[in-house]
């Protein structure tokens, strides 16, 4: 005799479950996308001159403050400050690079803004990874123009490849792979929704490779 225990209880099972899940955002190239990763780029690089103004102006006060105390000191401050300096002008450097790309980049082309996170309902029997990695959208000027289901496994390959082709950009002889050699793209962009239509407040646009996050503005799609 089975225990009534082991039986399928029926008001315990729920028909489906609507889930989070990480899609890829891919932007068509357009004179307008291409202004706009410029401006973003710029931003990014004058946020990095102003850190780069603050260091000097706290390194020069810091070390007179210190130097007749403690030359020792001092002078170890004062090489902390010019590696924190260094560290932010290869960035200013690789964003640079990244901007004269951004300027460049071939029209009609698609280009990886991103990920963003979208719902999906499941249901028994349904295949988990397809539905929570299978899915793309492709915009352009803001406007959804193809919600596309993909394999998986090709998808990460292609985002791979875009991300390695625009991460060595401007640095030479950089390991692909390596932190130094991701796109350095400034975050917070503004999700989008189908019709061109803006999202609630708050709404973010998680990039997928974030690169120095304290040196980078947070610009929103105009």
């Amino acid at each position: 005799m089975s225990d009534a225990s082991d039986e399928p209880n029926e008001k315990n099972q729920l028909p489906a479950i609507t889930m989070t899940r990480t899609t890829r955002l891919w932007a068509i190239v357009t004179e307008r996308l291409r202004e706009q990763l410029a401006g973003e780029y710029q931003q990014a690089i004058d946020g990095v001159d102003d850190e780069l103004k603050q260091l000097e102006d706290t390194s020069t006060r810091l070390v007179t403050n210190l130097f007749r105390a403690n030359p020792q000191q001092a002078m170890a401050v004062r090489q902390q400050m010019e590696v924190e300096k260094r560290r932010r002008e290869q960035l200013k450097g690789r964003l640079s690079a990244h901007k004269k790309q951004a300027e460049g980049l071939e029209l009609g082309t698609e280009y990886l803004r991103g990920t963003i996170e979208t719902l999906a309902e499941v249901k028994p029997g349904d295949n988990l990874s397809e539905l929570m990695c299978g899915v793309e959208l492709v915009v352009k000027d803001n406007v959804v123009q193809e919600i596309r289901k993909v394999d998986p496994d090709t998808a990460d390959a292609a985002a791979d490849e875009f991300e390695q082709r625009m991460g060595t950009v401007g640095t030479p002889g950089t390991p692909a792979g390596d932190a130094a050699a991701q796109p350095e793209r400034p975050r917070g962009v503004q999700i989008i929704t189908p019709g061109g239509a803006q999202p609630a407040q708050g709404s973010q646009l998680r990039l997928a490779s974030e690169g120095e996050q304290s040196s980078e503005k947070a610009p929103t799609d105009k």
